[in-house]
């Protein structure tokens, strides 16, 4: 049987805080996974609480076939998006799903994100998942999804929400706070007027001068501190 990584439960629930403080809350939906590379069993956070709830004492543990071996509370029921995205990427050590409200605009007009900003340039063409719209609760619609991200950082589901990763808790939080700010940015700029977007090779230029390792992970002590200071992110 797995023991608790407090380490990972800390981060995992700092994550939750941080996504609720950056746009992601929606009630008690929305779940977030991690894990130590290699692993698997993953950490995630219960049923029944909002992000901006969770605690590292409330973080759950769940194998590869969703049967959850450590913790009281609930399992979230769509644990496929998360295990069978870590069983075709090995590299990725963190997954979120989550319902981000300018994201879910983005994906309900059949549109991806631009790089009309910084952010955008993350998440330039991402894909968006449209077999359903329902909820992901088979093996079947987890690998659907898990193919659908095709090595991408993120997904927009077409009417659901979104699905970020990264290598880690730091760096899948991060960019999921900047996926909504880039789909916010978006959104309110189509209400005023055709969109400007950047060429390829400065959209590839801003990844290298701004979404470094290094700054990444500034961007989350950032977020963490003003988490800790109950202040509204300067995002």
């Amino acid at each position: 049987m797995p023991e608790v990584d407090a380490e990972l439960s800390e981060k995992l629930a700092l994550s939750c805080n941080i996504l609720a403080m950056g746009g992601h809350a929606n009630l008690t939906m929305g779940h977030v996974t991690a894990r130590k590379p290699g692993q698997t069993h993953l950490h995630m956070n219960p049923h029944d609480l909002g992000l901006e709830e969770i605690t590292s004492q409330d973080i759950i543990i769940i194998d590869f076939e969703g049967t959850k071996l450590v913790g009281s509370g609930r399992r979230h029921s769509e644990y496929p998006i998360h295990t069978e995205i870590y069983k075709i990427y090995p590299h990725i050590n963190c997954v979120i799903h989550t319902h981000p409200f300018y994201s879910i605009v983005v994906g309900a007009t059949e549109g991806t994100i631009k790089t009309i900003s910084h952010e955008g340039s993350l998440f330039a063409s991402i894909p968006v998942f449209v077999e359903t719209t329902l909820l992901i609760r088979t093996p079947a619609l987890g690998e659907a999804v898990a193919l659908c991200l095709n090595g991408h950082r993120a997904l927009l589901m077409r009417n659901h929400g979104v699905v970020v990763t990264g290598a880690s808790v730091e760096e899948a939080t991060v960019y999921a706070v900047l996926l909504e700010r880039a789909a916010r940015l978006q959104v309110t700029a189509s209400q005023i007027g055709s969109l400007s977007t950047s060429t390829l090779a400065e959209t590839e230029g801003k990844g290298e001068q701004v979404f470094y390792p290094k700054n990444i992970n500034n961007f989350w002590e950032y977020l963490v501190r003003k988490l800790q200071k109950n202040e509204a992110p300067g995002i």
